[in-house]
């Protein structure tokens, strides 16, 4: 009868588990604006739609956008794994939608783009 009540309480576990997993890779956080995103949001997943307004390669591959909605623009890091499969499609007055974490650089806000499937080119 223990093992029975055991093994049942691993299956519910492991269970809970697998659906925790999913759901964190499949939901995404609220739209926001530009605005919203400060440094009071250091390491929370933010979700922006905008125009891109300037784009900098770097050598290494990656990419720095500026990012500009109506509220106001914020600077997007995109790594080389991800700036790379964007390269084409990525142009000044394209309209993306990501979702990315909130990091400071030289003491700005900026968004930083860890995966390929968290952004997505509208126009």
């Amino acid at each position: 009868m223990e093992s029975k009540i055991l093994h049942l309480s691993l299956l519910l576990s492991i269970t809970g588990l697998l659906i925790l997993v999913y759901i964190t890779e499949t939901i995404e956080p609220p739209l926001s604006k530009t605005v919203d995103v400060q440094s009071t949001a250091l390491g929370k997943n933010v979700h922006l739609q905008g125009n891109i307004t300037s784009i900098h390669r770097f050598d290494g591959g990656s990419t720095l956008l500026t990012l500009v909605d109506e509220a106001g623009e914020i600077k997007v890091y995109l790594p080389h794994t991800t700036a790379s499969r964007f390269s084409e499609q990525l142009k000044e007055g394209t309209t993306i939608d990501l979702v990315g974490v909130v990091e400071l650089y030289r003491g700005n806000p900026e968004v930083v783009i860890e995966n390929h499937n968290a952004l997505e080119v509208l126009e």
